[in-house]
Formats: C-alpha cells, structure tokens, sequence
C-alpha cells in the first residue's frame, strides 16, 4: 500500500462508524465497474448453480458461528483431523470430480461477489 493509502485510510479510520461506512461502501462501489476481482464465467456458473441448490433445498446452510464452533471443538479433543460430512437436506448432492467442492453452498446475498 502506498504511503498516500495509507495516510488515507488514517484519515477514514478516524471517522464516525456510519461516515466511515459510507465511505468505504462509495469506494466498494467505485470497484463494480472494474475488471477487478472478475469471476471467470466457469466460476459464475458455479455460484449460480450452489445458489440454485440452496433455493431448491437441495443442501443446508449452516451459520459460520456454528460451522466455527464445531471445528473448536474438534481442535479441542483432537479429532481435527477428522472430516465431519456435510449436512444436507434431502439426497446429497454427486460430487462433479474428485476433490471438487461442488457439494459446499454459499448463500445468495443478492450482492455481487467482487
């Protein structure tokens, strides 16, 4: 980061919280008209096709608090080596090749991912 960055993000970090994400989401909205952080289309497809199995309840979403409490809890009796199974609603979903991550959703935020 430059120095001219960093002497503005000082400067907005002083800010009252609600200024502060203002500004941040005016410069956030500056990015939606850049090639910065573009999905490929493999990868838009993607995210539309897990958005579509979570509309269709084809999978769960779980809350990070608990997905974060569970592995705490793992790390705590040792069994972090352990894979839990994900949790699905309904048939699980086929994996599309080997190690992929096709059967993990993210929710639909109505936001565009950056």
């Amino acid at each position: 980061m430059s120095a001219a960055a960093k002497e503005i993000v000082e400067a907005a970090l002083k800010l009252d919280p609600q200024v502060r994400a203002e500004v941040a989401e005016e410069i956030l909205g500056s990015l939606e008209d850049s090639s910065y952080g573009e999905l490929s289309p493999e990868w838009e497809a993607e995210l539309d096709r897990r958005a579509d199995d979570i509309d269709k309840g084809c999978v769960q979403v779980i809350p990070a608090e608990e997905v974060f409490a569970e592995i705490e809890g793992l790390l705590r009796t040792g069994l972090a080596g352990k894979v839990a199974r994900p949790r699905f609603v309904g048939k699980p979903l086929k994996r599309d090749r080997p190690g992929s991550l096709s059967d993990v959703s993210l929710p639909r935020t109505g936001r565009s991912v950056p």
